[in-house]
């Protein structure tokens, strides 16, 4: 039961895709995130999706999720850190989800 409510609830790789709003490569080119706005219509705020995409193979990972927000930011602060709405993350290991 557990498991299921993780999936379902907070799991980052279960998010809407959104519409695509931002890209950014980093320095050397090995990475590029991707930012999307996902809309929540009449009742629900709009988010923003993060993913980094490691260029050379396609691999796609979501590292940032936060709700609340129609805009964003994106700088590389060095090859494999990236600042994203303020919040700093090693796009190797770093996630941000607002929901923990």
């Amino acid at each position: 039961m557990g498991a299921l409510f993780y999936h379902f609830f907070y799991a980052m790789y279960n998010l809407p895709e959104g519409k695509l709003i931002h890209t950014v490569a980093s320095p050397d080119k090995k990475y590029s995130v991707n930012a999307y706005i996902v809309e929540g219509g009449a009742t629900v705020p709009d988010s923003i999706r993060a993913e980094v995409v490691t260029n050379s193979s396609g691999e796609k990972n979501n590292i940032y999720w936060d709700s609340k927000m129609d805009t964003v930011s994106i700088n590389w602060a060095d090859n494999k850190t990236v600042i994203i709405n303020g919040h700093e993350l090693d796009v190797t290991k770093d996630v941000y989800d607002w929901r923990r």
